[in-house]
């Protein structure tokens, strides 16, 4: 599993990426929040691999996607990130669908 990178370039790549795969952002919820993220999480869903073209299993991209929201949360402690924790449970339970 690839680590979730803040380079701009990356973002730019993810952004161009997700177009082109014809990506919804952050489906059932607000694009306002982490849209990158939910960007990286419709990829690598489409395309079971990560930017790098590593494999990637379903659970392996919704923890990244949890990751990534960690990584951009509001709190000092942002393992305890109430809205990162949120989300990966409603990809989570997304999965079932």
């Amino acid at each position: 599993m690839s680590a979730i990178t803040p380079n701009p370039e990356y973002w730019t790549r993810v952004e161009a990426r997700a177009k082109a795969l014809g990506s919804d952002g952050c489906t059932a919820v607000s694009d306002r929040w982490n849209l990158q993220c939910c960007l990286l999480h419709d990829i690598m869903l489409k395309t079971h691999a990560d930017m790098d073209g590593n494999a990637v299993t379903r659970q392996e991209a919704d923890w990244l996607f949890w990751e990534c929201n960690r990584q951009r949360a509001f709190l000092r402690l942002s393992w305890l990130d109430p809205r990162s924790w949120v989300r990966y449970v409603g990809v989570r339970i997304g999965a079932w669908w």
